[in-house]
């Protein structure tokens, strides 16, 4: 089954498949976490969570989000966007990777 890391960015619930994070790092009232495409600004880290259910992000959704998702799904009542490791939305920022991350150990 698979694992995604729950994120909390601007109010929004957002889902990376935890093989995809390398690093987890708290910066200042928020977290940076490290994937392939780049350096996420979080809010917040909302714990690591196992079979959710992915939707096709269909033609509605990419009419008015125009950055590239790995689907959809629900957790509990709400909505969460997953995202793609490779290309994350320009929401989450650029952060240039430094010292004292926290390497994620892969089982």
């Amino acid at each position: 089954m698979s694992r995604w890391l729950l994120l909390d960015r601007a109010g929004s619930l957002w889902a990376l498949g935890h093989e995809a994070v390398r690093a987890v790092e708290r910066r200042g009232g928020g977290f940076r976490v490290r994937v392939a495409g780049g350096d996420l600004e979080v809010d917040s880290v909302l714990g690591v969570v196992e079979g959710l259910e992915l939707h096709v992000a269909g033609p509605v959704l990419q009419r008015f989000w125009r950055e590239p998702v790995g689907g959809l799904a629900v957790h509990g009542a709400r909505p969460l966007v997953v995202l793609d490791p490779e290309r994350p939305p320009s929401v989450f920022g650029s952060w240039n990777v430094g010292e004292g991350t926290l390497d994620v150990q892969q089982e």
